[in-house]
C-alpha cells in the first residue's frame, strides 16, 4: 500500500532517498568549515570529499599526500590548508615551524594525528602510538617519554645505525651474488625492524638479515 504517492515503488526510491539525501546535505554544509575559517581549501565532492583518488585507488598514500602538500606549500604558499576526509576536515600543516609547534610545544592540543585507525583486536599492533587518540594517547605517551630521553636516544642511534649498514651491506651482497633485480622490501624491513627492536629494547644481537630461512620466519610469526 503506497503512503506519499500512489505508487508503492516510487514510495520505495523516495524513502531509499531519504538518507542519502539527508547525507548530501549534512556533507554540504560540512564542506563549509574551511571556508569559514578562512583557510585555503579546495574543491571537495561528495561523498568522498578530497580523498576521492585515493579510496578509489587512483593515487597511493604517497602521491596522495604529495599533491596536496605541494598544492598548499608551493601553488597557495600556505603554511597549512584544508582537506575534507570524506566529511571529516582535515588540516594539513606544510610550515616546519608550525609542526614543530604542534608535535613539541603544544601537542597536549593535537594528540589525534589523523591516521587510518584500525582494530587492535584484529591486529594488536594496531595499537601503537600514532594510532592513539585523546586519553589513551596520552596514557600510552606518558609510559614512553621515559624511555626517549636525549641520553637514550643517543645511546640507540650507534646501534640503529649498526643495523642499517646491516641491511645495506645484505641488499648490496643479495644482488651481488645472484644478479637479483627485485628484493621482496616488505620482508627485509621487517627483519631490519627486529634487528633495531631486538638491539635498542633487549640489548640482543638478532642478526635477522643474515638468517633468511623460513624457520626464523615462523618463529618470528
Amino acid at each position: 500500500m503506497a503512503i506519499l504517492t500512489s505508487s508503492l515503488i516510487l514510495d520505495t526510491i523516495i524513502l531509499c532517498s531519504l538518507p542519502l539525501i539527508v547525507l548530501f546535505i549534512k556533507s554540504k554544509l560540512i564542506y563549509r568549515y574551511w571556508k569559514n575559517k578562512q583557510v585555503v581549501f579546495f574543491n571537495p565532492s561528495f561523498p568522498f570529499g578530497d580523498f576521492s583518488d585515493l579510496l578509489l585507488f587512483r593515487k597511493t598514500f604517497h602521491q596522495f599526500n604529495t599533491d596536496f602538500y605541494n598544492k598548499i606549500k608551493y601553488d597557495h604558499k600556505k603554511p597549512f590548508g584544508g582537506l575534507y576526509s570524506i566529511n571529516k576536515p582535515v588540516l594539513m600543516v606544510t610550515d616546519p615551524e608550525f609542526l614543530k609547534n604542534i608535535l613539541i610545544k603544544d601537542f597536549d592540543y593535537f594528540t589525534d594525528r589523523g591516521l587510518f585507525e584500525g582494530s587492535e583486536s584484529n591486529d594488536p599492533l594496531a595499537g601503537h602510538l600514532f594510532n592513539k587518540k585523546g586519553n589513551d594517547w596520552r596514557r600510552l605517551r606518558n609510559k614512553l617519554s621515559p624511555t626517549f630521553t636525549s641520553g637514550k636516544i643517543k645511546y640507540m642511534t650507534p646501534l640503529i645505525v649498526k643495523c642499517s649498514d646491516n641491511l645495506v651491506s645484505t641488499i648490496s651482497k643479495q644482488f651481488g651474488d645472484s644478479n637479483q633485480l627485485q628484493l621482496n622490501m616488505r620482508d627485509y624491513c621487517a627483519r631490519y625492524t627486529t634487528d633495531v627492536i631486538g638491539s635498542t629494547a633487549f640489548g640482543i644481537e638478532i642478526n635477522s638479515l643474515e638468517i633468511l630461512t623460513q624457520k626464523f620466519d615462523a618463529s618470528v610469526n
